[in-house]
């Protein structure tokens, strides 16, 4: 979904996206839409600061880190300079050689695109070289490794799980406030609310 949303994207630069991931992964527990959001930036980024005919590999892995799937999107591009990388997920910070590429963006894509996999419990980071391109990368918790979901999240008033509620009436103002904090859309009768810590 997020390579055929960015298809017109990639071919109006001649841009080649190579898919690399083993047939027996397991699902990830995330939202798909904000997930596919905070891929979509990224993929949006590589194929701006990529020259045209660069190959972008997106690959999905288990991490190193038990319990996650990784996903990472590496480019041919630009790169980010060292006094630049502290800055790189501030919010409306843009690298000062991006002007030479004449793409446009308002500095918000990487910003959003953390949050939205914090918000999920997981990590967003990356390693670049100026001229030699970049790589990031993104965990997302596996389905079924409820507790390891959960200790990863941050910390807002409330953590939604996946589950049935026993008495949803009482708990439908908490799920309100549990779906503003955590960003994700969940019905009354599949969220699970827990007190923050």
């Amino acid at each position: 979904e997020v390579l055929a949303e960015h298809a017109p994207q990639l071919g109006s630069r001649a841009q080649q996206v190579s898919l690399r991931a083993p047939a027996d992964l397991p699902l990830a527990l995330c939202d798909p839409a904000r997930a596919a959001q905070a891929l979509g930036n990224l993929l949006s980024n590589a194929n701006k600061y990529s020259p045209v005919g660069a190959t972008i590999t997106l690959a999905i892995n288990r991490a190193k880190e038990e319990g996650f799937l990784e996903v990472t999107v590496a480019d041919e591009g630009i790169g980010i300079a060292d006094e630049d990388k502290p800055r790189v997920f501030d919010p409306f910070f843009r690298a000062q050689n991006v002007s030479k590429t004449g793409s446009r963006g308002a500095g918000l894509g990487l910003y959003i695109a953390r949050a939205l996999v914090e918000l999920q419990g997981g990590r967003l980071w990356f390693e670049s070289a100026l001229g030699q391109g970049s790589t990031f990368h993104v965990t997302f918790p596996i389905a079924g490794n409820a507790q390891t979901a959960l200790a990863a999240l941050p910390n807002p008033p409330f953590r939604c799980m996946i589950g049935r509620i026993r008495k949803p009436d009482r708990v439908r103002s908490a799920l309100l406030r549990c779906d503003l904090n955590s960003g994700r859309l969940m019905g009354d009768q599949n969220c699970a609310v827990y007190p923050g810590r």
